[in-house]
């Protein structure tokens, strides 16, 4: 199979297009083949050294894609072949044309949903899906999305507004505002605004903000413990460092802070995100926005557009027609 990898790490040239044997589905997994798959920073931060991996010798990036099961493993059901599917956590990654992920992981869309729409619904929709659902509805609650323009930050817009909730988000540029406020945020403040809880409170009938869903809580705790109601929860997807937490603030509001993890998700919740997302995809309301699509062989350009900071929506490989 044609992939791509890396034996070291560095820049993105370190990144080499080429030929490996296929990998074969052990008990309870599936081979898929996969027409495209998402470029995520944390990924191309391990590639890059800034998160630390255990290397091999060819190390295929990225773990999210989306395409059609090709073989089964011992113990799956046979009828999944030829399923078209989209996957997440592939520890033998997704920048190839052949994948092996645990049945579990490769979940069923319906044929009707683009490749590239669901591509990247690992990193971004099923977390966001737990964020925002996590306590059950959000009908008629506020819910600020911090950093709203992001691949994670778009869909958790999506999921809060379908859920019939007031959704604030914040952002850094007009650019990514406008597709904050096109991803359904019913306002949007820039994140570098003086007195940023109050312009964001303000946006609010009454009350503090229900749930905030962030994605870097060591430079968001202060803010988010601000703008927070009473029994407020916030639900976070990640921190860039160990955050210092505003206890006599969190205190006081009887606040909980979640830590969102996917792989950690329990089965009755599991089931309704996934039961979510594919009605997301289905109806069209979930699909994300993509900055840019690549072909495999193209994949420096796809990380050094990454690493640049200037995306906005998702960044992916065409893997099945390299």
């Amino acid at each position: 199979m044609r992939c791509a990898w890396f034996a070291e790490t560095g820049p993105s040239s370190v990144l080499t297009v080429g030929w490996q044997p296929a990998p074969t589905p052990g008990r309870g997994e599936v081979l898929v083949r996969l027409h495209a798959c998402a470029v995520t920073a944390a990924e191309v931060a391990e590639r890059s050294g800034a998160i630390q991996i255990a290397l091999g010798e060819r190390n295929i990036p990225h773990r999210d894609g989306a395409g059609v099961v090709a073989a089964v493993g011992f113990g799956v059901d046979t009828r999944r072949v030829g399923e078209h599917v989209w996957v997440f956590g592939a520890a033998s990654g997704t920048a190839a044309e052949l994948c092996v992920v645990p049945d579990a992981q490769a979940i069923t869309m319906d044929p009707s949903v683009p490749f590239e729409s669901a591509a990247c619904m690992g990193q971004t929709a099923l977390p966001a899906f737990d964020a925002v659902f996590g306590d059950g509805g959000v009908m008629g609650l506020s819910v600020l999305v911090l950093g709203g323009a992001t691949p994670f930050g778009q869909a958790a817009i999506r999921l809060a507004h379908q859920g019939g909730a007031q959704v604030i988000a914040t952002t850094d540029t007009p650019a990514t505002a406008v597709t904050a406020m096109e991803a359904g945020a019913h306002a949007v403040v820039n994140d570098g605004a003086p007195n940023l809880a109050a312009q964001i409170l303000s946006e609010l009938e009454s009350g503090g903000i229900a749930r905030v869903i962030d994605a870097d809580l060591a430079v968001h705790a202060d803010l988010a413990a601000q703008v927070l109601a009473p029994l407020g929860v916030i639900a976070c997807v990640g921190s860039s460092r160990n955050p210092v937490l505003p206890h006599a603030e969190l205190a006081a509001k009887g606040a909980r802070v979640e830590f969102i993890q996917p792989r950690l998700m329990p089965q009755q919740r599991r089931v309704a995100a996934l039961a979510g997302i594919a009605e997301g995809l289905r109806d069209g309301w979930l699909h994300p926005r993509l900055a840019a699509v690549f072909p495999l062989l193209r994949i420096r350009d796809a990380h050094d557009l990454c690493e640049s900071g200037t995306a906005i929506g998702s960044i992916l490989l065409e893997t099945g027609n390299s």
